[in-house]
């Protein structure tokens, strides 16, 4: 489980990846979840108009994975 501090520090990480069309709630919604693979984290976007390359979706598992 996230401290306070530490979802504040990911989420501003992964506004500073500058991700197309990534908003506020799909940060919220991968830091709840906490994938560990790109399968997990491609089920946060399922039935949402978005769906990021593959390439972005590697970074927000790398930054993830820092922790």
């Amino acid at each position: 489980k996230l401290k306070p501090n530490q979802i504040g520090t990911l989420r501003e990480k992964m506004n500073s990846l500058n991700i197309p069309r990534l908003k506020e709630r799909h940060i919220y919604k991968i830091l709840d979840i906490y994938p560990q693979d790109i399968d997990s984290l491609k089920a946060v976007f399922s039935g949402e108009n978005i769906q990021p390359k593959q390439e972005d979706l590697n970074r927000i598992l790398t930054l993830l994975n820092e922790r």
